[in-house]
């Protein structure tokens, strides 16, 4: 048990490479997880599980160029720590929770190479770097994001807007 004013120890878990299988709904059972990294493993198939929400020191979720499928679940933003997000190269698919505006401290998030859909939400103001390119995404560019790269947002549906060089109709 933490005592008050004690800092909690932090795990970081790190396996890339050889997994297989699907993400068990146990990663939940680790709350003190704060660096969180299952990438590169090409047969981790499934979907993101909800027990992730559990890890409430997270700042850290690289999920990276696995084979994952379906939505972000919305329990992934109540977890205010997260600072870092990498859902890039899966086969995620959804929109983008509009609760993810709730993670005021998000200063990287990669979902590029999906099958995102819809608009792009509002994003939290403290992002530093984004990429949604390769994916199904519509609608304008969220007047936030102007200041980003054209290629942060290109190979998309029907994105249109500042800084992508199409404008919308």
């Amino acid at each position: 048990m933490e005592k008050k004013g004690s800092l909690p120890l932090f795990l970081v878990f790190i396996a890339s490479g050889d997994l297989s299988g699907t993400i068990p709904s146990e990663v939940g059972d680790l709350p003190f997880v704060a660096y969180l990294v299952l990438a590169d493993n090409i047969n981790v198939t499934g979907t993101i599980p909800k027990s992730i929400s559990k890890l409430k020191y997270l700042f850290h979720l690289d999920l990276g160029r696995n084979s994952l499928t379906g939505p972000i679940p919305n329990e992934l933003f109540k977890l205010k720590k997260l600072k870092e997000v990498d859902l890039s190269v899966n086969h995620l698919s959804g929109a983008i929770p509009p609760s993810i505006l709730s993670l005021s401290s998000l200063s990287q998030f990669n979902i590029s190479h999906n099958n995102f859909t819809d608009l792009i939400p509002s994003l939290p103001k403290s992002l530093k770097s984004i990429d949604v390119s390769y994916n199904q995404l519509c609608g304008p560019v969220p007047s936030g994001l102007k200041g980003f790269g054209r290629a942060n947002f290109e190979h998309n549906k029907c994105l249109c807007g500042p800084p992508l060089l199409q404008g919308c109709k």
